[in-house]
Parts: C-alpha cells; sequence; structure tokens
C-alpha cells in the first residue's frame, strides 16, 4: 500500500498544540528506586553505546530538562499554544463516562492470536482472556443501560448466588467477534453473544460489597429482552517496581494540555492506570520514560482501556519494544539505516553531519523512541500516529527524511552546538501551524524508501557489527561498561541525595504547615466557642424580642381597631350633620320662597284696597301720611300695625334659620377638626411603635434601624 493513499485515511483537520517537553529519553530498569542489588533480582535491561557515549548521555537528558520548569509561554519562542478543542471535548466526556475497569495480571491475562482451534473443539478468534473471574450468574433487566439497576443486580447475585464457578472470559478485538464464557472445570463454553449486541458494563463502586464485580447486558434473545451478566474479580492489583518513576513522568507529560495539567484529574489518572499497567504486562521491557507521551497520545482518542490495547499492539505487533531489547541493537539498526538513507537522499547534508561528528543517534533516538511525541505539536504527532498504524514503524523514516530535507539549509550552516539546538528547539517550533504540519507530512508521503533497502541496510549494519564484536579488545569493552555503570552509579547517588534533601525539606515544610495549621485550629476552635456563646445569646434576645413583638402587634391591633371604630364613628356624625344642614338649606330656601310668595299676595291684596293703594306704593313702601279722616287714621294704623308685627315675626324666623345653619356648620368644622388630629395621633402612634419594635429588634441582630416613615397628614375635607 503507497503512504500518500494513508495519508488519504487521516483525518481532516485538528487543532495545533504545541508542547515543550523532556530532550531525549532514558530507559528505567525494573527496580529503578533500590540502589543496592539484590540475589533474587531479574536481570536488567542495560544501555550500551556501541563505542559511543553520546547516545547514553542523550538518552539520560530526556526528561532531566523538564526538572528545569520548562513552560509554556503565550508568544515568541517560548510560546506554547494550545487549541486543541476537539481533544479538549473527547477528555471532558470521558470524565463522566462509565468504564469497565480490569486490572491486567501477564499470569492470568493474554492477548490470543488467532489459531486454528482449541482443545476444548470450538474455534478461538482474536481475544483478550481474562481467567480467575467467577461467574455468579444472570437475571433479566428492564433497562439495560442503567448503572443503578446494574449496581442492584450485581449486589443481588453477590449475596444469592449459591453455585458460582471460575470461568475464561474471551472478549474479541474486533467487531465481528463474540463474547464467550467458558467454564475452566469442564473447559465448555457455557454462553456466547456478538459484541454487538453487548450494550453496556458497569463495574463496582469501592467501598461496597460488590466492590470486585463487574458486569454487562446484552440483548441477544431479543429486542425487548435483556440480561445481565455478573462476575467476580479475584485478581488483586499487581504491584509496580516502576510507580515513583511513572507518578514522577506523569506530570511531565504534556502539563500545558487541558486534560492532563490538573495534578490527581481524570487525565493523570488514567495516564498513570495505562503506564503501570503496561510496565506490569511487559516484564522484560518495564516503562521506560518517554512511554507516556504515546500513551497520552492515545488517550486523547480513545477510553483508558482501549488506549492500553493499541499501545500493547504497538509495542509487540509494530515492532516498538523491539527497539528497547538487546541492549538496543534494533535501535542503532535504525541508526544506521538513516544514516545510509541520508548518505544516498541528502549526500551534501550527510557529509556536513560527518564533519561536525553529528550521528544519527544525538537527535534521532527520540524521534524512533517515542514516535516524535515528546517535541513535536500533537497536530502534527497525529498525523503521524495515523501514518504509523496503517503503514507500520517504517514510516518514522519518511517523517525524518523529510524533517532533515526541509530543514537542510539551516543545518548546512549551524556548527555541532547549533545543530543539536536546531534540533532541540526549532525544528519543533516550525510545525504547530497545522498548514506546516500538513505540508510536511505531504512531503513524507512522497519520499520513497524501499523495504528491500531496508533490509539491505539491516545486514550491512549486522555485519558490520559482527566484525566489530571479533575485532573489539574485551578489556576495552569491560573499561567502557564499567565506566558506563560508574556514571550511572554517581547519577543513581545525586539522585538520591536530591531525594534525600527534598525528603527533609519537605518534612521541614510540612513540621511547619502543621504547627501552624494546629495554632490556626486552635484560634478557630475559641472563636466557635466565642461565636456559639454569643449565638446562644442572640436567640434568647431573639426570643424575647419575639415576645415583645408578639405583645406590641397586640396592643397595636386593638388601638387600630379603636380607631377605626372612632374613624367609622365620626365619619357617620359627620355624615349626618351634613344630612341635615343639607335638610335645614333646603327648609329654609322653601320657607324663602313661601314668604316671597305670601309678601306677593300681600301686595296684591294691599294694591286692590282702596285704603292700601293710598297707604302704599307699588313697591310697598309706605306712602307719606296725609291729612284724612279720623276713620281712615285709625283703620289704617291697625293695619299697618298688624303687617309689621308679620313682618318681624318672619324677620325673626328667617335670623334663627340662619343662626341654626351657621352652628350646624360650625359643628361640622369641629368634627373635621377631631377627624383629623385623630387620624394624626393614630398615624403617629402607629410610626412610633412600629418604629421602636423594628428598631428593638434590629438592635438585637445587629443591624441597621429602619428610618421610620413621615407621618402625612389627611387632607381636610372643604368647610
Amino acid at each position: 500500500m503507497e503512504v500518500r493513499a494513508s495519508l488519504q485515511k487521516v483525518s481532516g483537520s485538528s487543532d495545533s498544540v504545541a508542547t515543550l517537553n523532556s530532550e531525549e529519553f532514558v530507559l528505567v530498569p525494573q527496580h529503578a528506586d533500590d540502589t543496592s542489588t539484590k540475589d533474587d533480582e531479574k536481570p536488567q535491561l542495560k544501555i550500551v553505546s556501541n563505542g559511543d557515549e553520546q547516545l547514553e548521555k542523550a538518552m539520560e537528558e530526556i526528561l532531566r530538562d523538564s526538572e528545569k520548569g520548562q513552560s509554556c509561554l503565550v508568544d515568541g519562542q517560548n510560546s506554547c499554544e494550545i487549541s486543541d478543542h476537539s481533544f479538549g471535548d473527547v477528555s471532558a466526556s470521558q470524565k463522566n463516562k462509565p468504564s469497565l475497569q480490569l486490572i491486567l495480571d501477564p499470569s492470568s491475562t493474554e492477548i490470543s492470536t488467532p489459531r486454528p482451534s482449541s482443545p476444548s473443539g470450538f474455534p478461538e478468534e482474536d481475544s483478550v482472556l481474562f481467567n480467575k473471574l467467577t461467574y455468579l450468574g444472570c437475571m433479566k433487566v428492564s433497562s439495560p443501560r442503567n448503572e443503578v439497576e446494574a449496581l442492584r443486580a450485581m449486589a443481588t447475585m453477590k449475596s444469592s448466588s449459591q453455585y458460582p464457578f471460575p470461568v475464561t472470559l474471551y472478549v474479541p478485538n474486533v467487531p465481528e467477534g463474540s463474547v464467550r464464557i467458558i467454564d475452566q472445570s469442564r473447559n465448555k463454553e457455557i454462553a456466547s453473544f456478538p459484541i454487538y449486541k453487548v450494550l453496556f458494563c458497569a463495574r463496582g463502586h469501592d467501598g461496597t460489597t460488590e466492590s470486585n464485580c463487574f458486569a454487562f447486558t446484552e440483548s441477544s434473545h431479543g429486542a425487548e429482552e435483556f440480561q445481565i451478566h455478573v462476575f467476580s474479580c479475584e485478581i488483586k492489583e499487581a504491584d509496580s517496581a516502576q510507580e515513583s518513576v511513572i507518578t514522577r513522568d506523569i506530570h511531565r507529560t504534556f502539563p500545558a494540555h487541558d486534560y492532563f495539567k490538573d495534578t490527581g484529574g481524570d487525565g493523570q489518572e488514567s495516564l498513570y492506570k495505562i503506564c503501570k499497567a503496561y510496565s506490569v504486562y511487559d516484564e522484560d521491557i518495564g516503562y521506560c520514560q518517554g512511554q507516556s507521551f504515546l500513551a497520552a497520545v492515545l488517550l486523547l482518542h480513545m477510553p483508558e482501556e482501549q488506549a492500553f490495547c493499541v499501545l500493547v499492539k504497538i509495542m509487540y505487533d509494530y515492532g516498538l519494544r523491539d527497539l528497547y531489547k538487546n541492549n538496543f541493537e534494533d535501535l542503532h539498526c535504525k541508526f544506521y539505516q538513516l544514516e545510509r538513507l541520508m548518505q544516498e537522499q541528502l549526500p551534501d547534508l550527510h557529509n556536513h553531519f560527518c564533519d561536525l561528528n553529528l550521528e544519527a543517534h544525538m537527535y534521532a533516538s527520540q524521534w524512533f523512541l517515542t514516535l516524535f511525541t515528546a517535541k513535536f505539536p500533537l497536530c502534527m504527532v497525529f498525523h503521524i500516529i495515523d501514518l504509523l498504524l496503517c503503514e507500520g514503524l517504517n514510516i518514522i523514516f519518511h517523517v525524518a527524511l523529510a524533517l532533515l530535507k526541509t530543514s537542510k539549509e539551516d543545518l548546512l550552516q549551524a556548527d555541532f552546538e547549533g545543530a543539536l539546538k536546531f534540533f532541540r528547539v526549532q525544528l519543533p517550533k516550525r510545525y504547530r501551524a497545522e498548514e506546516n504540519a500538513r505540508r510536511l507530512m505531504e512531503q513524507a508521503c512522497n519520499i520513497k524508501v524501499p523495504t528491500k533497502k531496508l533490509k539491505k541496510y539491516e545486514k550491512e549494519y549486522q555485519t558490520m557489527r559482527e566484525s566489530q564484536l571479533q575485532q573489539e579488545d574485551p578489556m576495552d569493552r569491560y573499561k567502557r561498561e564499567n565506566r558506563r555503570l560508574q556514571e550511572a552509579s554517581m547519577r543513581l547517588e545525586q539522585e538520591n541525595d536530591d531525594l534525600a534533601h527534598e525528603l527533609v525539606t519537605s518534612k521541614i515544610a510540612l513540621r511547619n504547615d502543621l504547627d501552624q495549621a494546629e495554632d490556626k485550629a486552635d484560634v478557630l476552635n475559641k472563636e466557635l466557642l466565642l461565636t456559639k456563646q454569643r449565638l446562644v445569646e442572640t436567640e434568647e434576645e431573639k426570643r424575647k424580642q419575639e415576645e415583645e413583638t408578639a405583645q406590641l402587634k397586640e396592643v397595636f391591633r386593638k388601638q387600630l381597631e379603636k380607631a377605626e371604630y372612632e374613624i367609622k364613628k365620626t365619619t357617620a356624625i359627620i355624615a349626618e350633620y351634613k344630612q341635615i344642614c343639607s335638610q335645614l338649606s333646603t327648609r329654609l330656601e322653601k320657607q324663602q320662597a313661601a314668604s316671597k310668595e305670601e309678601l306677593e299676595v300681600v301686595k296684591g291684596k294691599m294694591m286692590a284696597c282702596k285704603h292700601c293703594s293710598d297707604i302704599f306704593s307699588k313697591e310697598g313702601t309706605v306712602k307719606p301720611a296725609a291729612i284724612s279722616r279720623e276713620d281712615q287714621g285709625i283703620e289704617s294704623d291697625d293695619e299697618k300695625d298688624s303687617l309689621k308685627k308679620q313682618l318681624r315675626e318672619m324677620e325673626l324666623e328667617l335670623a334663627q334659620t340662619k343662626l341654626q345653619l351657621v352652628e350646624a356648620k360650625c359643628k361640622i368644622q369641629e368634627l373635621e377638626h377631631q377627624r383629623g388630629a385623630l387620624m394624626n395621633e393614630i398615624q403617629a402612634a402607629k410610626n412610633s411603635w412600629f418604629s421602636k419594635t423594628l428598631n428593638s429588634i434590629k438592635t438585637a441582630t445587629g443591624t441597621q434601624p429602619l428610618q421610620p416613615p413621615q407621618a402625612t397628614q389627611p387632607p381636610k375635607e372643604s368647610t
């Protein structure tokens, strides 16, 4: 398959993530923490530099630079731009995703390859085998994807299972496979389910009786009928001799990425599990510093169980673990092949490196051992991993030659130190932009690296190594090995001293922090006691204030009812007086009209009488007296007196009526005044009692009293 076709399978885009990490890598032995050797320890891997110790030094510097405080800056040469939104979503979704976590034991777990048949007679497929499991049974469930119901089923089967028996669980690695349950005692298959019909997996919560149980639901009996199968796992968690090294490296792996930057977060926890599981799974290689970067890249794409399986696949099936074996013989073979390819395709750059004594292991060791994950941006790493899974480990040669070709002009002008710095710092920065990374991958796919030529170079290297081993003086080899061991011992002693100093400093700081915490706890306890005492006093005061408030409310309610009753009574009296005044005014008007009518009648009678017409004029005034006869004078005087008397009575009656009207109006004004004064008194009493009550309550609770509202004068009715 052509590499160009493989590039087209790579996903379209991924945001640029640039990180500054460790320089090279070093191999961590199985017992990295023990400075003393024991007789029962397993043989440890050794680093051989094939006559050149610069490889060893480069490999020992991988994470040393990280300890010097490398961090991502905003812009410039030390910038680290993180815009990987897609994988931020992936990591966020994995935080809440329930997962089935099984502890793998190399003695009880293996990855099987397709074989013609098994001893039991049924065919085996590419599956992961889980031994030391106990099958507790199965039961029907109504909600196959409900974790609560799954936990309830596990608890039920754990407590009620009467005949559990040991089984082996086969989990296929292919989507067309089947999950199979094998009875270990009879070596017989008791159940089998297509993998696509397994709907949900759940694990018992820690601290419960079913903490060592797990279960999965399946729908193999119909679309509406679901069953849950419960297992108990008795495998204890395996210990790794490299846990301290793994824990230290976890914090250095992509420290600027959102998913891995939090100490103790989900990202670091999952990465720790994968690295520890592989160190236990692969006893020959264990954990090597730099593997965490590859595991982290896989973890950004898939859950931790799948990431571990893919890591095992890359290490075993793709041959990455072979680079660590046999004193790195395969790795040095890769270096030789790369130099021969440079000699053929980049002769001028190869000659320049030869003049500088710059060998491939000085700059390309982490390219092969970490698959470019330790230093280059993630947008470029994702493309490389995709091509690696499609084409195999030889894609590293394509990418390496593409990097050397694009940087040829700069490398030809650099000296030895400048070239090393260029590979370490400047080269990864060039591909932070996604477009630059894409162009590089296209160029890498266009480079031809024939497999036959690589095999030819491999044979040349093997022949050269055999001749070197035959010509090499054993004493020189022993001296070099002794010198290397002495340097490793000195390095370990220095690390031990640093760790001891750090431990003492940490203990002193911890003691000081503990003393300060105890002092602070004492102060807080005293404050708590005082606060409790004040709380009791405040509650007592509050109770008293509530009683006083209740009493004041009762008094205020009675006064308010009394005032409302007085207002109603006054309002009724005023209404009655208004009605009386209205009646008096109507009566007065009627009397005035009647008086006018009577006066007009009298005037008409007077004008009709001859005697009266002679005495009174038409306007009703008395004419000047004239000489008349004696009888006429007497009669006119009597009539005149009579009329004057009637007139005086009418005027008196009119005056009395007006006086009554004036008295009624005065009484109305007096009642209005009394009503206004009573309203003012009620409002003042209301404001006074209410403000006093609120002030007392606010004073008891320690808050500012409310300002009483100003009493408003009720509008007076017009008189």
